[in-house]
């Protein structure tokens, strides 16, 4: 707590922040998300040819966005998370800022060093906030987490069948939900979503092309909203705003803060993350699972790591003769009649 009556709130880009920390502290988490901007025109403090979401974060952060923080954690997930987080310290004032260094491995030495990172996390917290982070909060907190965990999978499941019974834009503001609700309510809301849908009551998605999106984390719906519009139906998410954020729960061990720091490092990889094939493996099993009729490969503009993994992944599924669309983005809308034909053209060809 801040002050009397006033819960902290801190904020978190990556998916490798472990929520049930600040929940385990009594302290309400919010992550950050990105702008959608009329134009990519307007940066004064990162460079355009830099992570739109980072980019976009940024220039909000300045503009007093995000005055109501806390607190904020950070990744070193790439050298513009790196940057953002200098530019952060500099020109926001946000009471709190904390790196937290996140291996690219996952082997045992990693999730050691890693649990030191966490350890040295929860300092940060206790003393910054005047908390405690105890063991039995920890457990409670992986307990509620794995709830949530859960219930997403219950939803995502009901996207399986060949009518599907939610749609992907439906899906995803359920998903980013998670993000600004407190988890106590957000559970009662995925419970409340589950029944509904289960239920059939907002009709069911037949008769359009199945579609799987990969790639960078995406919040804002323009993107699934042409899909949706444009013959297709999302039926997978491989992202970490989506399935790579819920999927893979943590498995309860001797040591909570070592079995949190397995969870993190060994759940679905993205491409910062040495993956052993793994991600490719992932994704050829959700297209066989989910019948998937093509492949759109999302791509935040100038993210080399998700470029080159894409360019990877397109060749891998050519071989199986899964179609392959790959696009990129900037968040902002002056390509999107660009995107929205290219998607129509893709979905119409299937």
């Amino acid at each position: 707590m801040t002050d009397a009556g006033h819960k902290a709130i801190v904020g978190w880009g990556c998916s490798h922040v472990p929520e049930e920390i600040l929940y385990a502290a009594g302290i309400g988490s919010y992550r950050l998300t990105g702008e959608f901007t009329e134009s990519q025109n307007d940066h004064t403090l990162v460079p355009s040819n830099h992570c739109p979401f980072v980019v976009s974060t940024v220039e909000a952060a300045v503009k007093g966005r995000y005055r109501f923080l806390d607190g904020l954690i950070m990744t070193n997930s790439c050298l513009s998370s790196e940057l953002m987080y200098d530019v952060w310290k500099r020109h926001v004032d946000t009471p709190m800022i904390h790196m937290l260094d996140v291996p690219r491995i996952d082997t045992p030495a990693a999730i050691a060093y890693f649990r030191g990172r966490l350890l040295n996390l929860i300092w940060h917290i206790e003393t910054h906030f005047s908390v405690r982070v105890t063991e039995q909060a920890l457990e409670r907190s992986v307990k509620i987490h794995n709830e949530i965990r859960s219930l997403l999978r219950k939803l995502q499941a009901l996207r399986k069948p060949d009518r599907p019974l939610l749609s992907g834009v439906d899906f995803l503001h359920i998903c980013n939900q998670n993000y600004t609700m407190s988890k106590d309510a957000y559970i009662d809301y995925l419970r409340e979503r589950l029944e509904f849908f289960a239920s059939d009551k907002a009709g069911s998605q037949e008769g359009k092309k199945r579609i799987f999106l990969v790639g960078s984390k995406i919040f804002q719906k323009y993107i699934p909203k042409i899909i949706e519009t444009e013959g297709g139906i999302m039926v997978y998410e491989c992202m970490c705003s989506s399935v790579k954020n819920f999927d893979d729960p943590v498995e309860m061990g001797d040591d909570i803060l070592t079995a949190i720091s397995e969870r993190y490092l060994r759940k679905k990889k993205c491409p910062r993350m040495h993956d052993k094939g793994q991600i490719y493996r992932m994704i050829k099993a959700a297209v066989d699972a989910y019948h998937i009729d093509g492949v759109i490969y999302y791509v935040a503009k100038f993210c080399a790591s998700h470029v080159l993994k894409g360019i990877e992944i397109k060749e891998q599924l050519k071989k199986e003769g899964v179609p392959l669309l790959f696009i990129e983005d900037d968040y902002s809308n002056h390509s999107l009649e660009q995107i929205r034909t290219r998607i129509m053209t893709f979905i119409e060809l299937l």
